[in-house]
Order: structure tokens, then sequence, then C-alpha cells
């Protein structure tokens, strides 16, 4: 199996002992026999596209021929990081096939075939040839054109003139990451009170003011292991489309997209769940792409290999979601389609409605549909009781903190008075936790808050019975109520649990 940017198989056969004409004519029939498409030929070789199904994803196969060896490349033409063995695949049947024709092929035959071949040579297959170890660059004469760029991972974080937000966002996010565990951030699982004080998507504090969090969630991780992959995905997104879009169109894509779907998580996750990490804004990178290829701005011979295994990528991720709870699919969703819609937005572009300004005008457009997404839709669909009901129940918190600090006091040597008076403070504090929570409008509230206030009520209900049977036991100086006592404790510790 290979792995890379893209991933890539590759293998020479010795000719030096073949005619250079046999040697040709015998990779065209091996090409021709297995069922692949040849798309260019050269007096130094040709490319051919190989056939979807089950053993391939429409790879381009490279033969570069030559008087002593023929070098055959099997590359992905789609965005997967790993190829399933195919490339290898690819190269071992072909060069199976050609050992088989070489033999057959006569001189003579191979000559006159060559001779005639010779008049359809052209330079589109050359260009082909020759770009295997180029880095990827978008020129007016290679728009629509992918270029394929450096084998080695190493190469994809280095910046270039044309290819240098992606490495700064990657070093960006990375930073970002190991300063919050400097802090005190947990490395592998991080705490969800620690993601919320950096500046993670909570819905509540979000809707009630703090805006910027729609912005700053996209730069945070919640562990390495969440950081690694999307870290990974991004990189591959980068390079094969910031050369091709340019860099300050690639970074306005990005942010809009994070905040697109950011909204998008606010609105969707009623179990108040806190959104982080940069994968929203990388599957708007995803949708952007999509968008470039409905609108035809790539060669059709790589159009559907990309297409096939963006959806194939976007699939995966979104059934991932739909069974792992930890996954915020809204923000992946939300991405995608705020991508898409941005992308649909730079068919200006293509349409030439606009010749000068146009990354201005894009920009201008784009963050102008953003924020008529983020006012409509959090007006339409955001449940306001859900908020106000989750900052009342919140505040059950500061009430516990009140009553645990009244009875602290009390030990062994504790006089009876203070003793007494400090489980009534208590249970005053329980009283009025009590009470907020029974007046609570749940009329229009999510079910999710429901059931959470009917246990929050339940828990306190429980902490106040324990105080007054701890209490009850100091007047009467017994111990008759100790396993009613543990009773209470143990079912609120459960709830606790649950909550």
């Amino acid at each position: 199996m290979a792995i890379g940017f893209p991933p890539k198989y590759k293998k020479q056969i010795n000719t030096i002992d073949i005619n250079y004409a046999v040697a040709y004519i015998s990779a065209s029939y091996a090409a021709e026999r297995l069922g692949w498409k040849i798309e260019g030929y050269t007096e130094n070789g040709f490319y051919a596209n190989t056939r979807l199904s089950m053993k391939s994803a429409g790879e381009r196969v490279v033969i570069n021929i030559n008087y002593s060896n023929i070098i055959v490349t099997s590359s992905c033409q789609g965005m997967q990081l790993t190829d399933s063995g195919n490339n290898k695949f690819n190269v071992e049947r072909f060069i199976e096939c050609f050992n088989i024709l070489v033999t057959e092929l006569s001189e003579t035959i191979a000559e006159q075939r060559f001779i005639e071949l010779k008049d359809s040579f052209g330079t589109t297959g050359s260009d082909i040839l020759k770009r295997e170890n180029s880095i990827r660059e978008t020129s007016k004469s290679t728009k629509g054109k992918i270029r394929f760029i450096p084998e080695s991972p190493a190469a994809a974080i280095i910046p270039t003139s044309n290819y240098y937000i992606t490495p700064l966002l990657a070093f960006l996010n990375t930073a970002i990451f190991f300063i919050m565990v400097m802090a005190g951030v947990g490395f592998i699982m991080p705490e969800t009170e620690s993601l919320v004080e950096w500046g993670g998507n909570f819905p509540p504090d979000t809707i009630n003011g703090d805006w910027w969090r729609l912005f700053t969630a996209c730069f945070l991780h919640a562990g390495v292991l969440h950081l690694l992959m999307n870290m990974i995905v991004f990189i591959y997104i980068g390079v094969l489309l910031e050369p091709f879009i340019g860099s300050i169109k690639f970074l306005m894509v990005y942010i809009l997209s994070g905040i697109f779907a950011s909204i998008t998580s606010v609105v969707w996750n009623t179990g108040m769940a806190v959104g982080v990490g940069a994968s929203g804004a990388i599957f708007g990178m995803y949708g952007f792409f999509i968008a470039l290829l409905v609108f035809k701005y790539f060669d059709s011979k790589d159009r559907k290999g990309i297409l096939i295994s963006i959806l194939i990528f976007a699939g995966y991720n979104v059934m991932n979601g739909l069974v792992d709870e930890g996954v915020d699919n809204a923000a992946h969703i939300g991405g995608l389609i705020g991508g898409f819609i941005i992308g649909c937005i730079n068919y200006i572009d293509k349409s030439r409605l606009f010749k000068k300004h146009h990354l201005e005008i894009i920009s201008g457009l784009s963050a102008i549909f953003v924020t008529l997404y983020a006012v409509i839709i959090i007006s339409v669909f955001v449940n306001k009781n859900d908020i106000e009901l989750y900052y009342k129940i919140d505040k059950l918190i500061e009430i516990e903190e009140k009553a645990n600090n009244s009875v602290s006091v009390i030990n062994e040597f504790t006089s009876y008075d203070l003793t007494i008076l400090s489980y009534n403070k208590g249970i005053e504090h329980w009283d009025k936790g009590i009470e907020m929570l029974d007046s609570i409008d749940i009329g229009e509230a999510s079910d999710y808050l429901k059931e959470r206030r009917k246990k929050m009520l339940r828990y306190a209900k429980l902490r106040r019975k324990s105080f007054e049977l701890s209490k009850r036991a100091v007047e009467l100086d017994t111990d008759k109520y100790d396993d009613e006592i543990d009773d209470c404790i143990t079912e609120a510790d459960k709830l606790v649990d649950e909550l």
C-alpha cells in the first residue's frame, strides 16, 4: 500500500537488449489490453487512465520510455492519502502483460506501427511525463490541470511563493494546541471546561454574546489525535487547492467555512456540546473543491477521480459522525455546504461578470452570505428557552457550593448550636435551588434540557433531604438515620454521573 501526496508506485523495466520500437509498441499494446484509456503519445512515452473497478479508482499511469529502460509510475488522481495497493497492482499487471507482448511482437511490425504512431505525437503527453516531481503550480497556461507535488510529506509543510497559507495555518493550529497543553489542558483528552475557557463553541455562551467563539473554535482541538488527523487532511487539501485558487482566497474560504460550520453546530447541538476543531473549515475546503468540479474548472480527465474520492471522504466522515456521539457532524455538514456555496459564488470569476477587484467582491459576497445565514438560522431555529434554562440550571452549581460551605465547619468539636445553624443554612440554600428549578418554564424547551432539569431537581431534593436527616440525627443524638442518609448520597452521586 502506497502513502503520499498523492500515493504512487513506480517500477523500472530493463529494455537495454530490446529494440526501441518493439518496447514502445509493446507498452502501448499492454495498456490497451488492460483496458486503459491512453490520453497522449510522445516520443518519450505516453500516459493512460485506468478504468474504475473494484481494484482501481481511476489512477493515472505514466510510461516513460527510453533506449535502456521503461519507468512505469501509477499514481492516484483523487484526494486519498493511501491507495489500498491499487498503484502496485496496476504496475505489476502492466509489466506482466508487457513481458508477454514483447516476446510476440516482431521488429518489422513494431517499427511500422511506431512510424504510424509518430503522426499522433504531441506536447500534451510530454507535459505530463516531465512533471512527475514538480511542485504544484497554477498559471494561465496550466489552469484546469492537476499537477503533482513531491512525494515527501515534509515538502507539504514548507511555504513557497504560491503555497504558504496551508503551512502557516497548520503551524498556528499546532502552536495553539501546545500552548494550551503547557497551560495545563489535557494532552490526550482535555476537559470540556478547559475547551470552553479557551474559546470553544459552547452554544449558550456563543448566543449570549460570545460570537467570537465561532472563529476561535476553528483553531482548538480536543487532544493530540484530533489535531493530528485534522492537520493531515488539511495539508492534503491545501496542497491541491491553495496553489490553484490563490493563497488569499484560500484563507478566506477557510475562515468563512469554519464560521459557517460553527453556526450550524450552534443550531444543531441542542445537547449543549462544545464544538472545537478545524474539521468544519476543512470540510468547507472540500465543499469549495466540489463547486470547482461542478463548474468544470478542472480537466475532465482529472475531475472524475477527484470527485469520487471527495464524495467517499465526505460520506465516510458523515456516516462516522452519525454513530460516534463525540463527532460534531453538524460542523462537518455545515462546513461542506458553506464551502460549496462560497464556491458557487466564486463562479462569478469564471463567468467574467467582474474582471476587476474579483477577490474583494467574492470575499465581500461570501461574508454577507455567512452573516445572513447566521442571523436567519439562529433567529429561526435556536430555542432561546434552552439557553435561559441552561443558565438557570448552571446556577445550581453555585448554590451547591454555598450549601456545602455552610456545613464545612462541622466537625467533632463543633458546638451543638453551630452545627444546627450550619445545617439550617445549608437547607436554606437547597430550598432556593429547588424553588429556582421549579420556577423554570419548560414548555418549549428541548427534550434534552427537560430531562436534565428533572434530574437536577431530583438531585437537589436528595441533597436537601440528606442535610435534613443529618440535622435530625444531631438533634436526637442518634445514628438510626445513617442508612437513609447513605442512600440519598448514593442516588445523588449516580445522578451526577448521568449528568
